[in-house]
């Protein structure tokens, strides 16, 4: 049972952290494109801000589903 929580965990986390991780990665660029093609200060912070917020919460994910990945294979008995 702790096994396949593990695998589910791992794979969730790790599906979910990678698609959140490049879509942060887009969007920032995308807003650094737009800030230097004039958009107000305010929103591009704002919208910058809340970029980096989705691209560091993919990276949690993606960090968490390698912890939860080192815990399936000690379990399995492979590490």
């Amino acid at each position: 049972m702790l096994n396949t929580s593990h695998k589910r965990n791992w794979l969730i986390k790790g599906g979910l952290g990678t698609v959140l991780l490049g879509f942060g990665i887009c969007a920032i660029v995308e807003i650094g494109i737009l800030k230097y093609n004039g958009m107000e200060t305010l929103q591009w912070v704002t919208l910058g801000t809340l970029s980096l917020v989705v691209f560091m919460v993919g990276l949690f994910l993606l960090f968490g589903s390698f912890q939860e990945k080192i815990s399936y294979l000690k379990k399995q008995g492979k590490l």
